[in-house]
This record gives C-alpha cells, sequence and structure tokens, in this order.
C-alpha cells in the first residue's frame, strides 16, 4: 500500500499506468486538465492518492484475477476540458477509485462557469469492450445560468430560438449519458 501528496495534476499521465492504455486517453487527459490555452496561471489541482497492488507483476492489469490493483483519491480544485469549445468544469472536489476492473469518480461540489453542479458521477465498470461510459449529473440553478451556457457552447446556433425565448425562471437538470 501506497499514499501520494499530488501537488501538481496538470500533467495527469504522470499519476497513471500509461503503458497499458491507449495513447489517445492519454493525450484526452492531458489536454483535459485546464491549462490548454490557458492565457494566464493554469489552474493547480492538489489531493492525495493511495494505492494498492497486490499479485504477480507479469499478470497486471490482473485480467485473470490473479491481483488486486486499487487506487483511491481525493483531488480539490480540478478542472476538466472535457471537449473543445464546450465550457470547463471547474473547481471541482473529486473522489476518484479505478480498479483492474473500471473507474468511479464522483463530485457534488464545482461548476461550469455559471451553473452549480450538485452532483457528478462518472462510472466505467468494465475497461475491456464493449465498454460503456455512464455519466449522471444534477444541478438547480436559474434557467439564465442555462442560457449562458448555451451561448457559450456548441449548442448556440441550434438552440439559438430557444435561447431567446426563454430568459428567466427556475430550472433542474437531471442528465444520464451512455457513451460507447
Amino acid at each position: 500500500k501506497v499514499g501520494a501528496e499530488l501537488t501538481n495534476l496538470n500533467h495527469s499521465s504522470l499519476y497513471l499506468p500509461t503503458g497499458i492504455m491507449k495513447p489517445s486517453l492519454v493525450k484526452w487527459l492531458d489536454a483535459s486538465n485546464g491549462c490548454t490555452g490557458a492565457t494566464g496561471p493554469c489552474p493547480r489541482a492538489t489531493g492525495t492518492a493511495q494505492m494498492v497492488l497486490r499479485g504477480p507483476l507479469h499478470h497486471f492489469p490482473f485480467a485473470d484475477h490473479s491481483g488486486l490493483m486499487d487506487i483511491r483519491g481525493q483531488l480539490h480544485g480540478l478542472t476538466l476540458n472535457y471537449l473543445p469549445l464546450w465550457p470547463q468544469l471547474q473547481h471541482l472536489d473529486v473522489d476518484c477509485q479505478f480498479t483492474q476492473e473500471g473507474f468511479r469518480i464522483t463530485s457534488t461540489h464545482g461548476d461550469n462557469g455559471s451553473i452549480p453542479i450538485e452532483s457528478i458521477e462518472a462510472v466505467l465498470p468494465h475497461y475491456a469492450a464493449p465498454a460503456t461510459l455512464q455519466i449522471k449529473a444534477l444541478t438547480t440553478a436559474d434557467l439564465s445560468q442555462g442560457i449562458y451556457f448555451i451561448q457559450h457552447s456548441p449548442l448556440k446556433t441550434p438552440l439559438a430560438a430557444l435561447a431567446t425565448s426563454i430568459s428567466k425562471g427556475p430550472f433542474n437538470l437531471k442528465l444520464n449519458l451512455n457513451i460507447p
């Protein structure tokens, strides 16, 4: 069992088993940290992590169940650029767990610049194909905050009529995505 203080998550791939990951995933992880295209100082997330690794290393990642990999972390102040042209997720406080089979990431604090995040969860039950990423999110805000989000995203043009016809009032969003 090993524990670590994580003081610079701007290069998240430094903390991950990149040898068993697809290069495109490693590239996305490093680009998603909030620093890509930054004009000022990069946001600096910090955290702690604990890792248990048990079993014959030549069998890693233990698809044969001959060992155990369990990495748990708590991250604070995380910024996530999940896709180009979309508002960043900011100020995230995250609990995460990565095992040899999959991962779970949860947060009950953060925002996307205009809308507070009440809760968000990303789960990949199994790394092996067919892998499906499950994302759930919940927020309550004023519709003007939702309009701001639309106007600063790729939804600006397709939802222009909606954005100009409704401008205020409370809204609740319960998001459930399954991404193959």
